[in-house]
Order: structure tokens, then sequence, then C-alpha cells
């Protein structure tokens, strides 16, 4: 066990940071995502894949607008 995961088996820990252990995980997660088949099955309807980088700015104005609005986040178990 890594020392981040370490500290966030201690409750208190995860509370003062907002987050639970298994966030580790998805941000070391190493997945690659491969559109081809929707774009295949969505050629010629008009909808497109959105590009990431493109939908980045929503994300961030998001997290700002609502990062400290308890309905948005989890409770820390």
């Amino acid at each position: 066990m890594v020392l981040s995961q370490a500290f966030l088996s201690i409750r208190p820990v995860r509370a003062y940071l907002g987050v639970e252990k298994e966030a580790l995980d998805y941000f070391t997660w190493k997945g690659r995502f491969d559109s081809t088949e929707a774009q295949k099955d969505l050629a010629g309807s008009g909808i497109v894949c959105p590009n990431f980088r493109k939908g980045v700015p929503a994300m961030i104005d998001f997290y700002l607008r609502y990062k400290n609005d308890k309905e948005y986040q989890i409770k820390i178990r």
C-alpha cells in the first residue's frame, strides 16, 4: 500500500480532504477510449462525438461554480 492510500484509509483525513480513497484509482487509471464504433454508428446523423479539449472549459466552469455546493459532493464515508 502506498502512502497516499494509507492516509486515505483514515476517515478524518478523507473528510478533511473531501475525497474518498477510490479517487486515487480514478486518477491513476491508464484507460484509453476509442470512439471509432460510435462515430460509425452516428455517421450521417449530424451527431458527433465531442472533442474533450473543447469541453474542458465547461467542466472547469461547472467545478468552480459548484465546488462548495454540498448537493454536488459525495458524502465521505
